[in-house]
């Protein structure tokens, strides 16, 4: 099976909201769960890549990967790497796992690599961001010398 992305967004309503805000981890394995009961992915898939943890407001976003081998986070940055199909994973009142649309695919697949870019090339995920109470990273060394910030709060819904 080819590798796959998983965006994961959790909303404070969800039953899960306290479990994931402590734990990445946690939402991680949820997410996986309701993936594999879909049939999304084989059953034997057990050792996800977290790759991002962000959180704002009522909402946290959730990045990983599973069954990318061949990523390395030296080049993760680049135009050309990354192209993964996405599932989503939405937790709110109702649980919800699809395909991810083109543009949510594409949306994430960027932010992935934006985030590498702005991180700098010695660190290595999983990058965790808290814009609680309005909060917003600073990127101390960005593997690129002028990087225009696009991500704007996160705004996948």
């Amino acid at each position: 099976m080819a590798a796959k992305r998983v965006f994961v967004s959790i909303s404070s309503k969800s039953k899960h909201w306290a479990q994931a805000y402590n734990s990445a981890e946690s939402a991680v394995n949820v997410a996986l769960d309701l993936i594999k009961q879909r049939g999304l992915v084989p059953q034997d898939v057990d050792t996800p890549r977290l790759l991002i943890e962000d959180k704002f407001g009522s909402r946290t976003h959730i990045v990983f990967d599973i069954l990318h081998d061949s990523y390395r986070s030296e080049t993760a940055h680049l135009p050309d790497e990354g192209h993964l199909p996405v599932i989503a994973v939405w937790l709110g009142t109702r649980e919800s796992v699809q395909t991810a649309t083109q543009g949510l695919r594409n949306k994430v697949n960027d932010e992935v690599r934006q985030w590498h870019t702005l991180m700098g090339a010695e660190r290595n995920p999983p990058f965790f961001f808290d814009r609680s109470g309005g909060a917003f990273p600073i990127f101390m060394d960005p593997q690129a010398a002028a990087v225009e910030l696009v991500h704007s709060h996160t705004n996948i819904q």
